[in-house]
Order: C-alpha cells, then sequence, then structure tokens
C-alpha cells in the first residue's frame, strides 16, 4: 500500500510538470491553392512503355471545370504500357518535402472516366505506392493484377518492367464501389501511419464515398502526388498535414501519450517486464528506470482530445530535456520526503 500510495504521488508531482506544456508540434504542413501560377515546387515524371498519347500536359490554368480561381490540370490522354496491363500514365509530385505519417487532401474534378489517384511514399519510378479510380472497364485484356474496372485498387511499386506493381487491396464489387462523378466536385483524403492507409473518395454533390484501406510493413517515407492514367482533370487546394507515427510510449493503446501511460510506467518501476508495461528500453532485459521515463517523457502527446497532436501543430513547448529534469527533481523530492518519514517513525 506505501509503495502504491508513493508510486501514485511520483506520478501526481510528474503530472504537475506536464499540465502546462503543449504536445510537441508535428512539423511541417503543405497547402498550395495554385493561385501563383507556380509549378517550381512539382516534379513530372511520365511512366515508361507508354503509348503514343504522351507526353502529359500538366500545367496551372484558370479552372474551366468549376473549381475555385486557379487549377492544376493535366488534359493528355496519356496512357498504356506496351499491352496496358498495368494502367500507367503520369506523376506529378510535390518535391519540396518528404512525409511519413500525414494526411493528404485535394478537390478533383474528373473530365474523363478513366484512372486517377493518390501516389504516396515516392522515391523514384520504381518505388512509390498509388491509389487509382476507375469507372471503366479496364484492362480488357487480363490484368496482370487480375482486376479491371470499374473499380478503386493500390498498388505498390516494385519495378519499372513487368509486373510493375504489387496489388495491396482492391474494391472491384460492383455493389461496394461506387463510381466517381463526371464534371462536379470530388474531395480525396489519403492517411498514412506506419504503412497502414485509407482513402476516401467523396462525392460532394451525394455524399457518397469510397474509401480504401490496406497496409504494407515495408512501408518507409517519400513524396505525394498525383496519378492519371487516361485522365484530364483539374485539382485544386492541395494539403499536406503531418500526423505522429504510433508510439511505443502509448502504453494504453489511445492513440496519446499521456498521464494514464506515465501511471503505468510508474506502477512498474523497478520491475523486469515487458514494453507494454513502460520497459520501452531492452524490455525482459533491465529493469523500468529513468531511461523509460525519458523515452516516454521525449513521446509526450498529452490527454485527448484537446491535447491531441494535431491540436497542438505549431505550438512551442519545452525542450524535453527540461521536462525530464524537472520530473526528476519532483520525484527526487517524492524520494527524500518518504525516506525523512521512514526515518521519523523509527
Amino acid at each position: 500500500m506505501k509503495t502504491a500510495r508513493f508510486l501514485r504521488l511520483c506520478g501526481s508531482c510528474v503530472l504537475t510538470v506536464f499540465l502546462y506544456a503543449a504536445p510537441a508540434a508535428l512539423g511541417q504542413s503543405v497547402s498550395v491553392d495554385f493561385e501563383d501560377g507556380d509549378l517550381s515546387a512539382w516534379e513530372i515524371v511520365d511512366d515508361v512503355s507508354l503509348g503514343e498519347l504522351g507526353p502529359s500536359t500538366w500545367e496551372i490554368r484558370p479552372s474551366q471545370l468549376g473549381l475555385d480561381g486557379n487549377a492544376l490540370y493535366q488534359g493528355s490522354n496519356i496512357w498504356g504500357d506496351v499491352e496496358d496491363h498495368m494502367m500507367l500514365g503520369t506523376i506529378i509530385y510535390f518535391k519540396e518535402q518528404e512525409f511519413t505519417n500525414f494526411r493528404a487532401e485535394v478537390d478533383v474534378v474528373a473530365n474523363d472516366n478513366d484512372g486517377m489517384g493518390f501516389v504516396w511514399g515516392y522515391q523514384e519510378l520504381a518505388k512509390h505506392y498509388r491509389i487509382q479510380l476507375m469507372n471503366d472497364r479496364w484492362p480488357e485484356l487480363p490484368p496482370l493484377d487480375g482486376h479491371h474496372g470499374p473499380m478503386v485498387i493500390a498498388h505498390k511499386r516494385i519495378d519499372n518492367q513487368s509486373p510493375w506493381y504489387e496489388l495491396l487491396a482492391v474494391i472491384d464489387d460492383p455493389a461496394e464501389y461506387i463510381p466517381y462523378p463526371q464534371g462536379s466536385l470530388i474531395h480525396w483524403t489519403l492517411e498514412v501511419v506506419d504503412g497502414d492507409f485509407t482513402f476516401t473518395s467523396l462525392d460532394v454533390a451525394t455524399g457518397n464515398e469510397t474509401i480504401i484501406s490496406g497496409f504494407d510493413d515495408e512501408y518507409e517515407s517519400g513524396f505525394i502526388g498525383i496519378q492519371l492514367y487516361a485522365q484530364s482533370a483539374e485539382f485544386d487546394n492541395f494539403s499536406i498535414t503531418s500526423l505522429p507515427g504510433r508510439l511505443t510510449s502509448d502504453l494504453t493503446g489511445n492513440g496519446f501519450v499521456d498521464f494514464e501511460d506515465l501511471t503505468v510506467l510508474l506502477a512498474n518501476w523497478n520491475k523486469d517486464v515487458t514494453a507494454a508495461d513502460g520497459n520501452l528500453v531492452e524490455p525482459l532485459i533491465t529493469v523500468v528506470n529513468f531511461d523509460d521515463l525519458t523515452v516516454l517523457l521525449a513521446d509526450w502527446t498529452g490527454p485527448g482530445p484537446a491535447g491531441s497532436p494535431e491540436a497542438a501543430l505549431g505550438e512551442a513547448v519545452p525542450e524535453p530535456s527540461t521536462l525530464m529534469l524537472a520530473a526528476l527533481g519532483l520525484i527526487g523530492v517524492c524520494c527524500f520526503g518518504r525516506r525523512r518519514k521512514r526515518v521519523t517513525r523509527t
């Protein structure tokens, strides 16, 4: 009982340190409305083995499809590998910053019924991920991945020759795939966290959503952009927001490193336990100690939702080392007081 009360007291002291500390900022965000007409921050890549309908014609123009002001536009019908088995086309990506965990969004108006979607984790043509929405029944030839439109499909690029891509996820059941509208506003959202991805295509007029999710355990990071196949379309209000990765210090699994996780760690102080119980450095080899506390404090987000990482974007926080020193000082005071009390009782 005395030990439990002591640990709760230590936890209360450390909590006091954090009550006035905002969660850590998550890095830069990107927001592009194309009003300046400048494409210098973007890289255009037309795929290999294309037919005669290339090259791509990416440009910024006054919107002709109902978007606000200027829009990014690609009007070429660029498509095809030699036998058109994998829907190769053209890619444009924002080259100023790589992202690992993020939310990307963009407004879209499609002028055709062919392939279009996000690209992420782009390192080179032979190494990236893509989502494609496809309303047309294509490819008519037996596709290398076994699927043809209408569909939404996710791939991982593995080579610049056949089979080009590896299938990650697909929805091609007519009862599940809702074709995107042509000529009216669509809003795309892609969230990627530690290899898990979820893509949502929202038909703004009807509220209909097409959602696909998947995972790749080899995912690292890269650039983010757009891929088109035999499609002309306009894009506007492109944005990327950094998201936190999953943290081993989130011991309760609620998406935050907060007071609850600190309580778990302190309850197992000086014990030989697993990482899930707070032994974040060399679990089952060392005991829970100040090394583990340092890791938890460095990962601190604060409680959700008001203290969530997303709410804290751009807010300054004390350095983890400063917080650590304050926490250790308070724990030391607790230890000293506990020891004095024992001596007095004796």
